[in-house]
């Protein structure tokens, strides 16, 4: 549509329409049922004026779409389904009109340029509408869906109830049906599989999910057996420290059945099980108390026992005089059990305090109240018997006569430190110490008394005789001048008897003059002593002292050395004076060194390099030499030959590969002479000669000296032979993960040699590429070599490996349940994933099988490696037998109560056992002579069962399934 409107000149206007054609199609103002394209408006007023417009009608890019999209009803009966429009297309923006199968309109909206959404739904048909803003729609007849029948958990069944209280490995299985597949399980142990197999006691809850989302919930009880509670008792503690008699005893309810106990004081293998043990030391004890299903629990005692019995004896009062045996003691318990006796071996007294102990050792012996013992000893000290005795050695005797210079002194032993002393020398004001002085010839006796009482006494008689004092020269110390002029001579007095202490006076020349014992800085000469003891008796002695003569010396004449560097040359010398033995020293007049020899006859200095030299010489004390007057000492040794020689290093072969002995060296020519001797070696094994001619050769890496000798005299000169690095080769190897690959690969790197521009060329075995790397390789070994520019070869062998095949076999291990027989190779750890038919079905190293198939096993290494099992093909018999056919039938099954069993003949003697999902038999009946059983629900769980009957002739084995 087209709308033309006119304004100015003179009305009245007429109007007519043109296409893209000019071709007149309307003479009104408004143009209807226009195509997209370009039209033309005339307009011509009442004066026949015109004039033209131009329009333009364009058309949506696109159609109306309403684009629903439908999600069906999650649970069957709810209203959860939902229907979202989503309007593109034609002109925005767009209304929506929901419409129920009824017709009646459930929703609609003012134009909006989002999407619409219809929720909370019921499973039917339902129309939508959608207008673009031109008022165009499109419809749609939506069917939202539901499940066919409700998402069910038919039921629940206990596998496997718990048999020891507060396990966690009570089991069950879900039965399900409806809702739409696939479903989810979570049950609150965690475990999401349609078996639980880690359920704890009580209620527990599953929730199942169906593929839209429905979830259902339920719920099983999970019983425990009662818990085992043991009780365990102190009878009897150990009576003594570190004895082995404490009792405990054990008593316990729960559990299954009648509990047996073990103990942990029980051997290896024991089996008596007692509820009272014996014997026991302290520590603590563990008991385990078991049910008959094999349920535990540890419990433990503390057998305590006293402190260990200890006691101490201790002296009070020590014997006061010998042979008194007046000694006081008293003991103390501690530990052990009291009330405490105690019982002395001292005259077999008891109580805890003794007064008449014995000298010696004694021992204390106490018992406790629970009988346990301990002892201690003591020892009871007598002094011992007190003496007293005037020691003659120490008695000074009167050296002068009618002089009180006498004295006595006594020693005492035994009795009791602190003494006191009595001497009868004077009646009025007698001494009182150990030592008696200012004695007169006469007889002494004195009496000591010691800390306790006890007293002794000793006589002796003094005469008159004078004690000789002696004065002599220490012949050890004595010290003549070591040197002619020198005053270093030192001169001791030793003085013994009389009454020291001693006074000294020395005299000497010069006017010496000392009043000390010993006296020194000497000069040669007599020296004289007089010594007095505090008597004035006096003694006179002297010593001379000497000296040796003076070393003078003059050189006489010198050898020369046979050539230049050879230190052989003699200075010959006459000296007198000093003391043998000589030491010559010849001091360089250019260098300022010194040399010294020993003098060879005390006359000749050997061992001179030539120069021009300074004489002097030392003697065997070390004084120092004097120069003859007029003598001389000068002298110059000279040589007269000198030697040359080196080593020609253009003539030298050189080592071109690392280790190899292909070097050589040679002289220089120019300063050869046939007259030298050569000899050839390693610096650093001069004592092994390489060879005495003008070249040697195959010599390996090193330093090699030619040594040139002429008449003694020796000159030397080194050449160094030095050799590449050696070539070494290392690599990174990249092994295979998997066996069989082909993917390994070896880095190498090559250092060391001698390499031009062009580097190393390589050559690998095994008819790989001659590069330095090389890839795409299954395991093996391959060995590198690698050459320098000079032809030098190093060679490395590398291994590339790979792990074992990986293989898998799996058998059934129990009815119902596959498993893995073996499983080689390849690298832990391992995953695993069951099919059935091509379909995965399970993961774990065990596969629970719910219907009949094939089924194999694909294994997974950590490096990715898979391998898959062989088939195995699992069709659930109703019964199988072994033997002759038979008719066999089960009636009902599946049961609630219980079920007949009909063999179809007479069993004479069997075993029918009553088996779980995973082989664990959990009821058994020795039968005979039947042809038929029945079995009941009791202490079963609803469930997978198998019944096996076993007979001499045949085994029959059926699937059972208790409701």
């Amino acid at each position: 549509m087209a709308v033309g409107s006119a304004a100015g000149g003179t009305p009245p206007y007429s109007y007519h329409w043109f296409d893209n054609s000019f071709t007149s199609f309307s003479t009104n103002d408004t143009a209807f049922n226009l195509s997209a394209g370009s039209y033309y408006l005339e307009v011509t007023d009442a004066n026949g004026c015109d004039t033209f417009s131009t329009v333009q009608v364009i058309a949506p890019q696109t159609s109306l779409s309403g684009s629903p999209q439908v999600y069906g009803v999650a649970c069957k009966g709810d209203s959860t389904g939902m229907i979202v429009g989503d309007a593109t297309g034609s002109w925005a923006p767009y209304k929506y009109y929901w419409i129920d199968n009824l017709g009646d309109t459930l929703r609609s909206t003012t134009y909006k340029t989002a999407r619409d959404t219809l929720s909370n739904l019921i499973s039917g048909v339902y129309n939508l509408h959608v207008y673009d803003a031109q008022d165009c729609f499109v419809s749609y007849a939506i069917s939202v869906g539901e499940p066919a029948t409700s998402l069910s958990i038919d039921s629940i069944s206990v596998v496997e109830t718990i048999a020891c209280y507060g396990d966690s490995d009570g089991s069950a299985r879900m039965f399900v049906s409806g809702g739409m597949p696939n479903y989810t399980y979570m049950w609150d142990s965690g475990e999401t599989g349609l078996i639980a197999q880690n359920l704890s006691s009580g209620y527990r809850h599953v929730s199942l999910t169906d593929d839209w989302g429905c979830t259902v919930v339920d719920s099983i009880y999970i019983f425990e057996n009662l818990e085992i509670q043991p009780t365990v008792s102190l009878v009897q503690t150990v009576s003594c420290y570190g004895n082995t008699d404490g009792i405990v005893t054990v008593s316990s309810t729960g559990g299954v059945g009648s509990n047996i106990f073990f103990w942990s004081t029980d051997p290896v293998g024991h089996t008596n099980n007692p509820d009272t043990v014996s014997g026991l030391a302290e520590g603590s004890y563990y008991v385990t108390t078991q049910d008959a299903l094999g349920c535990e629990v540890v419990d433990s005692i503390y057998v305590s026992e006293p402190e260990p019995l200890a006691m101490q004896a201790t002296a009070l009062s020590w014997i006061s005089c010998f042979g008194a045996d007046d000694g006081l003691a008293y003991a103390i318990g501690q530990g052990g059990n009291m009330p405490y006796t105690f019982t002395w071996s001292s005259n077999n007294q008891v109580g805890d305090t003794i007064n008449t102990i014995t000298p010696g050792l004694g021992t204390v012996t106490v018992v406790d109240d629970r009988g346990c013992t301990a002892n201690d000893t003591i020892y009871m000290y007598e002094p011992e018997l007190l003496e007293i005795d005037i020691d003659t050695s120490l008695t000074i005797w009167p050296y002068c006569i009618g002089v009180n210079s006498a004295s006595l002194t006594s020693v005492v032993l035994g009795g009791t430190p602190g003494y006191t002393y009595l001497w009868d020398d004077n009646s009025v004001a007698p001494q009182l110490t150990a030592t008696a002085s200012h004695l007169l010839a006469g007889i002494y006796t004195v009496t000591v008394t010691d800390a306790r009482g006890c007293t002794a006494s000793d006589t002796e008689d003094i005469d008159s005789t004078t004690n000789t004092m002696n004065v002599i020269i220490d012949s050890l110390t004595l010290m003549n001048i070591s040197c002619f002029g020198d005053n270093d001579g030192a001169v001791n007095a030793i003085t013994t008897g009389a009454h020291a202490p001693y006074t000294y006076q020395w005299t000497g020349p010069n006017g010496f003059y000392s009043t000390t014992s010993s006296i020194s800085s000497l000069y040669a000469e007599t020296y004289s002593v007089t010594v007095s003891d505090t008597n004035n008796c006096t003694v006179n002695t002297s010593i001379n002292l000497t000296e040796p003569a003076a070393l003078i010396f003059t050189t006489l004449s010198s050898t020369d050395a046979t050539c230049l560097g050879a230190c052989d040359g003699t200075v010959e010398i006459n000296l007198t004076g000093g003391t043998a033995p000589y030491m010559g020293h010849a001091q360089d007049n250019n260098t300022g060194n010194t040399l010294m020899n020993l003098l060879s006859g005390d006359s000749l200095f050997g061992g001179v390099c030539s120069g021009d030299y300074t004489i002097s010489l030392s003697d065997a004390r070390g004084c120092s030499s004097e120069l003859l007057v007029g003598g001389n000492d000068q002298q110059t040794i000279d040589a007269t030959d000198t030697i040359d020689v080196a080593v020609n290093p253009n003539l030298c072969v050189f080592i071109f590969c690392y280790g190899d002995s292909t070097g050589g060296v040679a002289l220089d020519f120019s300063i050869y002479d046939t007259s030298y001797s050569y000899n050839w070696y390693e610096v650093n094994d001069p004592s092994t000669s390489l060879g005495n001619t003008s070249q040697i050769m195959n010599l390996g890496a090193g330093s090699y000296v030619i040594e040139a000798n002429y008449l003694g005299c020796i000159a030397t000169d080194t050449m160094v032979l030095t050799e590449p690095d050696p070539i070494q080769i290392t690599g990174v190897v990249t092994h295979l993960l998997c066996n069989g690959d082909t993917d390994g690969a070896i880095d190498a790197n090559v250092v060391g040699g001698t390499i031009s521009n062009t580097g190393y060329t390589y050559s690998w075995s095994n008819n790989n590429p001659a590069t330095q790397d090389i890839n795409n390789l299954p395991a093996g070994s391959y060995t590198l070599t690698a050459t320098d520019s000079l032809s030098c070869e190093s060679s490395k062998t590398f291994t590339v490996t790979q792990p074992d095949e990986l293989e898998v076999t799996i058998i059934e291990t129990s009815p119902f349940v596959l498993g893995i027989s073996a499983l080689t190779g390849g690298t832990p750890s391992y995953s695993y994933v069951w099919y059935e038919s091509g379909n995965n079905v399970g993961t774990g190293t065990s596969y629970i099988v719910s219907s009949n198939g094939t089924y194999s096993l694909e294994v997974t290494d950590a490096n990715g490696c898979m391998a898959t099992s062989n088939n195995r093909v699992y069709n659930e018999p109703s019964s199988i037998v072994d033997g002759e056919e038979v008719s066999f039938r089960v009636y009902p099954n599946p049961f609630r109560e219980e079920a007949t069993v009909d063999f179809g003949y007479t069993v004479k003697e069997g075993t029918i056992s009553i088996v779980d999902i995973y082989g664990k038999i959990i009821e058994q009946h020795e039968v005979a002579n039947i042809n038929s059983f029945v079995i009941t629900n009791k202490d079963k769980a609803s469930g997978i069962y198998f019944m096996k009957m076993e007979t001499d002739s045949k085994n029959i084995f059926v699937k059972l399934i208790i409701k």
